[in-house]
């Protein structure tokens, strides 16, 4: 195990800032003085190449931020190894790990299975989306995808079903189970979505945002009625009884309709 300094940890970021870079200098034990406002992953790189071994460390043990994010710069501007960086991914906890998974494949010579693994086991992001791209950019099997998008329990998989139907041919019906079990994101949307552009009866939708317990109500309801030829009655009705406020009422559902006369 490498020694760090008796200066106090600090907490990984999600985006690397010249205040972070001194911290971290710092609790790795050298003189942060030289760092400049615009300093980045690079430039971290460049004045710093002996502390590399002991960045690693720190961005292994980190719990907070998105560790996944600083060990693939890591790799892009530090000279650390693929095999490092994909340990770091598989542990992370916080932060998107699928994102960084499949930017590794694109990028950096990961294979497509190491970083469906990934995804398939990411409880944090939205892998249901980093499962619809790998689709798109790496040959990953639709089917695969859909498994993934199915037991998504984090990130916006309505969202991304209605992508599956439009862009890698998977089924208006199985797109519409999905949206209709969502647990997070914003089915209600994606519903409007689906009557929109992928041929969806208008009292599917409906009844999907009637029901919907998550999600952005009044814009669902609003888009309903403007562009999907719900009524005006039943959109005030569902809007009043997610019980949006008074004031959202007035001041963004109500305006929105007019406009849309």
């Amino acid at each position: 195990m490498i020694q760090m300094t008796s200066v106090e940890r600090p907490e990984c970021p999600y985006d690397f800032t010249a205040e972070f870079g001194r911290k971290l200098i710092e609790y790795l034990g050298e003189d942060p003085s030289p760092i400049q406002p615009n300093w980045c992953w690079r430039e971290f790189a460049q004045h710093y190449p002996k502390l590399r071994k002991k960045a690693e460390n720190y961005f292994e043990t980190a719990t907070t931020g998105d560790p996944a994010w600083a060990a693939i710069n890591m790799v892009c501007c530090c000279g650390s190894s693929r095999k490092w960086a994909e340990g770091v991914i598989e542990q992370a906890k916080t932060g998107n790990p699928a994102f960084v998974a499949v930017d590794m494949v694109r990028y950096h010579g990961s294979s497509r299975e190491w970083a469906e693994g990934v995804i398939e086991r990411a409880k944090t992001g939205d892998p249901s989306f980093w499962a619809y791209l790998i689709v798109r950019y790496c040959g990953s099997s639709r089917k695969w995808a859909e498994g993934v998008i199915e037991q998504a329990k984090t990130g916006n998989p309505a969202f991304v079903a209605v992508n599956m139907v439009r862009y890698h041919g998977s089924s208006r019906e199985w797109a519409e189970g999905v949206i209709e079990r969502a647990q997070t994101g914003d089915p209600a949307r994606a519903a409007v979505n689906m009557v929109r552009c992928c041929g969806s009866s208008r009292e599917w939708a409906e009844g999907v945002i009637e029901q919907a317990k998550i999600g952005d109500i009044v814009q669902a309801v609003t888009a309903m009625a403007r562009y999907c030829g719900s009524s005006r009655k039943w959109a005030e009705r569902v809007a009043a009884r997610a019980q949006t406020s008074v004031i959202d009422i007035k001041q963004n559902f109500t305006p929105a309709l007019r406009r849309g006369r």
